[in-house]
């Protein structure tokens, strides 16, 4: 019966072809599209995965109640709150500060410098404490010593060619000599930290040490509590209960001078890519959004609808060019049920050919989506079984619900009218195709709307008169030290020039992070303090 069926199923294809190809190709295309956005969703939703201790590790946050900031969350912490938090709580298993990142200069003997686009200090438990895998080296002291140093595969290739790097010596633009002690494989790209050195904050500690004044006896910055400047994470205890512990560890924070104006608040690790766009000073750069992920899930449900509604149209459209072969069938013995089981086979049949059809065109769809997104999505169904579920899944649905009513619009036939060809369709069979060509084409339309103000969003950001000429203006990043001691002589040099028209010098550039600073109106109590974001530029900055 089943081979009966399925060359039944190859008769209609072939005498068909117009039908069966607007059916197949639109199937696919929309599979295609939902293909497209899980991939984009399960790579937004498998930040850190990597980490085995995931669940037990939380970012420490700073809530910033001073007057203007609105219980704002802050992305830094106190530099001396880190190391305190294992000694003071037995369910702290551990705890790592990092530094934020920036561009730095590394040079290798004679060779041209190269920039470390990312490079950032950390304590020396990182490898312990993260699951980054360290192809050379001992995770346990490679950060240990001061002058340590930790590149990536990727810039140790780039700074030493062939050349061993393990156990040399490169030199920062500001004339820190560093130690290779360690080669770290590249990081994924489903992590939130971003980084290609990672030096140690022993290094930070004895340079803070060396710049205080002769016989000081004040922390250095990396020991203080009256600044908030530390990026930190903290690891739990398996099974241990954080009830409570914010509190705490603000209660640490007061024991200790912090004022009230601050609190300390938890973000779990795996929280940290999508949920956290009103973080300020925060030093993720390649964060998510939820609502992001909601809405483009939403979108591909939409899709997968019109798709399938789009083959239930089809199908009950011609249903009438199929009624004698179920008249005939149904006076030969065909039961109801039979008919109903080879429609819906037929479907799935349909929607099998559509979904082969779709796996090569997402393959072709995913440079472009990468390039367009800046993403780096692989589309790999042999090795992603949640992708092959949801494959499955969506076989199977789009299958059944697509072929559902077909299959008993046309099991539903009565043979004698039929085969007398008096057949019409009846009124509830009419109103019904009717709504769903209605609600087909409602959701096309709601579709097409949401695209066009998504894309009227993009052109506003991008064309929006941001008050500054963005065009001809050229920005040199001075992460030197050297350089950034002798700004006015480096601007006199560069009008020597012919190209340049002006230089300016600023705190940062507009648009980035300004940094923030405490300020007390007249007439204001000591309590209340006010910040202020500060964004500092020379005279000829100005128009």
């Amino acid at each position: 019966m089943l081979k009966n069926y399925f060359k039944i199923f190859l008769r209609n294809i072939n005498r068909f072809k117009l039908y069966s190809i607007i059916n197949i190709v639109g199937l696919a295309v929309g599979m295609t599209a939902c293909i497209l956005i899980l991939l984009f969703i399960q790579a937004e939703v498998s930040y850190e995965n990597m980490h085995t201790r995931a669940e037990q590790i939380y970012r420490v946050l700073t809530i910033d109640k001073a007057l203007g900031t609105n219980n704002q969350r802050v992305g830094i912490t106190m530099p001396a709150l880190g190391p305190a938090l294992p000694e003071n709580f037995e369910t702290v298993e551990a705890a790592l500060r990092i530094t934020g990142g920036g561009r730095t200069l590394l040079r290798y003997q004679d060779q041209p410098a190269i920039y470390a686009e990312q490079m950032r200090s950390a304590d020396a438990n990182f490898f312990d404490f993260f699951d980054y895998p360290l192809l050379q080296g001992d995770p346990a002291t490679a950060l240990q010593e001061p002058c340590s140093l930790v590149l990536t595969e990727s810039l140790a290739r780039q700074l030493f060619g062939d050349d061993p790097p393990m156990g040399q010596t490169l030199r920062t633009g500001s004339g820190t000599e560093l130690k290779v002690t360690g080669i770290l494989q590249d990081l994924p790209a489903n992590t939130h930290l971003e980084f290609d050195a990672l030096g140690s904050i022993a290094t930070v500690a004895s340079q803070a040490r060396a710049n205080q004044p002769p016989g000081s006896t004040q922390p250095i910055w990396v020991e203080m509590w009256q600044l908030i400047a530390m990026p930190t994470y903290v690891r739990f205890a398996e099974g241990a209960s954080i009830e409570g512990i914010e509190e705490k560890f603000t209660q640490l924070t007061r024991d200790n001078g912090v004022s009230e104006n601050f609190e300390i608040t938890l973000q779990p690790l795996r929280d940290v890519h999508l949920k956290s766009t009103d973080i300020i000073f925060d030093q993720v750069n390649n964060k998510g959004d939820l609502n992001s992920v909601y809405i483009f899930a939403a979108i591909a449900l939409l899709i997968l609808v019109i798709a399938a509604v789009n083959y239930m149209n089809l199908s009950t459209a011609r249903s009438t060019e199929r009624a004698k072969e179920v008249g005939l069938r149904k006076v030969v013995g065909s039961r109801r049920a039979q008919l109903i089981g080879q429609f819906l086979g037929e479907s799935l049949l349909i929607t099998l050919l559509a979904l082969l059809l779709a796996l090569p065109l997402t393959w072709l769809a995913l440079p472009f989506l990468n390039n367009l997104a800046g993403s780096a999505l692989v589309f790999n169904p042999v090795g992603n079984v949640p992708l092959l579920l949801f494959l499955v899944s969506m076989l199977v649905m789009v299958g059944v619900l697509a072929g559902l009513y077909p299959a008993f619009v046309l099991a539903g036939f009565t043979p004698v009218t039929v085969l007398k060809g008096s057949f019409k369709t009846g009124k509830k069979g009419t109103a019904l195709r009717i709504g769903l060509v209605v609600f087909q084409f409602a959701l096309s339309i709601a579709l097409i709307g949401v695209t066009l103000i998504i894309q009227q969003q993009l052109n506003y950001v991008q064309h929006k008169d941001l008050g500054y000429h963005k065009e001809q203006v050229l920005i040199f990043d001075m992460f030197d030290q050297n350089m950034g001691q002798n700004l006015e002589t480096f601007r006199t040099e560069l009008l020597q020039h012919s190209a340049f028209a002006d230089a300016a010098t600023a705190s940062n550039v507009p648009g980035r992070t300004f940094g923030r600073t405490r300020v007390r109106p007249e007439g204001v109590s000591d309590e209340d303090i006010w910040i202020w974001s500060v964004f500092s530029v020379s005279p000829e900055a100005l128009p």
